[in-house]
């Protein structure tokens, strides 16, 4: 358990230490961090009631030096704001001298915890003090989680009859979006109902905690509600306002409901084991798709080369990427079918269309992706192409049976030929007349 705790306090200064906040900050800053000088990781501190407990809290250094620097816990008598027994009038550490840039200090606290401290989670938050090189004097306010593992159980009454525990249970629990975004306020709806049929329960208690600490309370809202009296078998319902970390990785997240109240007519205390209720956080998509890029003269019949990029500009990958056009007459030889492109990432496919359709077509790039719950988006990007009619071979030439277009055997056209006939033809014609003509003459004399 104590090892679980451990990591979920690393998250949280893991968070703290990597804000944005931090990083526009150009001055010397103290920020909590997740781990001490030697890069060990600073577990979470746990106890059980009464027991004693110490507290480390490793403070790094951002942006310029800083120096004289002091912390101290801001007491209260309240046991859910303060769970340690005060022992001291005042618990300011200090450590003089100068912290360097990405330099690690370290302060330890001894308490004990309440004798009469519940279990659950609590918040113990402390007050910074220090100057920057310019011996301005800043301040913050950094949080510490503690674990009591074993509270106080008030002892059962010393009486004839049995005084039966009511139990405050969570009925169900709705958000007020089917999908909450990073860096965007929802609303989370609870129901919780008094099982018992025999009392009521007063001075409820309820306290909604994310250990991460990438789930907050929203702008001028509270994660803790007080409820006055829920009756008998009576249900009460309750809406905390929260908001998420913009940088908040994709992940379901489990959200801690804990409780506390008395029995109306025993004026008991109790603290059954906390709820839990989970908030499944996504980071939106950002797509940046290029204008396509044409490699050849588009024709009717064949196929031409178009090149494309894809740029995922967004904190989260994008899964089975796919590629398909449309538009009269446009298909691709073979859908493409990208696979993950992560955060960052550049799909860059060139694609073979085929034209079947001549003319100027408007058609469009269809890009397919999913996000990490197998929701689907579509983006289209307009593919304009002029399509050129296919050109047809010419047929040849033929005259009486002889291809005009062929080359006779001694390199001689086809139509020489037919004039060379002619002329031997009317040659031929000419000496039979002549012949006949001298034989007429031969016989008149």
């Amino acid at each position: 358990m104590k090892k679980v705790f451990s990591l979920i306090f690393s998250v949280i200064l893991i968070f703290t230490v990597f804000s944005p906040a931090l990083a526009e900050n150009q001055s010397g800053t103290l920020y909590i961090t997740a781990y001490d000088a030697s890069g060990a990781s600073v577990p979470v501190p746990s106890g059980n009631s009464g027991e004693r407990v110490k507290v480390r809290i490793p403070l790094i250094c951002d942006g310029g030096k800083v120096h004289s620097v002091s912390i101290s816990p801001i007491v209260s008598t309240s046991v859910e704001e303060f769970p340690f027994e005060v022992e001291k009038l005042d618990y300011t550490l200090y450590r003089e001298g100068e912290v360097a840039p990405r330099e690690i200090i370290e302060f330890e606290y001894d308490f004990a915890l309440r004798s009469t401290v519940l279990s659950g989670l609590y918040e113990v938050k402390f007050t910074v003090e220090y100057f920057d090189e310019s011996n301005t004097k800043k301040n913050s306010i950094v949080s510490v989680y503690v674990k009591v593992e074993k509270g106080y159980v008030a002892p059962t009454p010393d009486l004839t009859e049995t005084v039966s525990m009511p139990v405050l249970m969570l009925e169900s629990y709705s958000l007020s979006a089917d999908k909450i975004y990073a860096g965007e306020s929802f609303q989370a709806t609870v129901i919780l109902k008094n099982t018992s049929r025999e009392e009521s329960i007063k001075n409820v208690r309820v306290r909604l905690v994310d250990a991460s600490n990438t789930i907050i309370p929203g702008a001028n809202s509270s994660s803790s509600v007080y409820i006055g009296n829920i009756g008998r078998s009576d249900s009460e319902k309750i809406t905390f306002t929260l908001e998420t970390s913009p940088d908040a990785p994709e992940s379901k997240y489990v959200l801690e409901l804990a409780m506390s109240y008395e029995g109306a007519s025993s004026n008991q205390t109790f603290s059954p084991a906390s709820e839990a209720i989970t908030v499944p956080v996504l980071q939106r998509q950002r797509v940046q798709i290029d204008e396509p890029i044409i490699y050849d003269e588009a024709i009717a019949g064949t196929v031409t080369g178009v090149a494309v990029a894809i740029y995922n500009m967004g904190k989260t990958p994008l899964y089975n990427c796919m590629i398909t056009v449309e538009g009269d007459g446009l298909s691709l030889v073979e859908n493409y079918f990208g696979g993950n492109l992560s955060s960052g990432g550049t799909l860059r496919p060139d694609l073979e269309i085929l034209t079947s359709t001549a003319g100027y077509i408007q058609g469009n790039i269809v890009v397919t992706y999913e996000d990490a719950y197998g929701t689907q988006t579509q983006q289209k990007v307009p593919l304009n192409m002029r399509v050129q009619e296919k050109e047809e071979p010419i047929a040849p030439i033929t005259t009486m049976g002889i291809d005009s277009t062929e080359p006779s055997g001694d390199g001689l056209s086809a139509w020489a030929w037919i004039l060379i006939c002619v002329a031997v033809a009317g040659i031929v014609v000419a000496a039979v007349m002549f012949i006949r003509k001298r034989r007429h003459n031969s016989e008149e004399f």
